[in-house]
């Protein structure tokens, strides 16, 4: 059995709350690629994995709707950069 998580409402100046003056909000696109970039189809399958490992990580396997999204960014980061260790893995486990 898990134990409950006490939720507190996001911050009103949280940054999921952000809207854009100029209109709709354009990506960032750091990693910018286009169609004909050989490395595209790649990169969407990292993102995409990296993606659902993220939210199923938020989301205690999709049992919790009541997440958090900074949770969900970390998360994100971890799937596709790895732990925050000097290597990237996670030493759990190990004596």
């Amino acid at each position: 059995m898990r134990g409950k998580v006490i939720s507190f409402p996001l911050p009103k100046d949280h940054w999921l709350f952000a809207e854009s003056e100029d209109g709709p909000e354009e990506p960032p696109t750091p990693m910018r690629m286009g169609l004909d970039d050989e490395r595209r189809k790649e990169m969407e399958s990292a993102l995409r994995q990296a993606g659902q490992y993220a939210i199923r990580a938020a989301t205690a396997n999709g049992t919790d709707d009541d997440y958090d999204p900074d949770s969900i960014i970390q998360n994100l980061i971890v799937g596709m950069l790895g732990y925050h260790t000097s290597d990237g893995l996670s030493h759990i486990g190990e004596g």
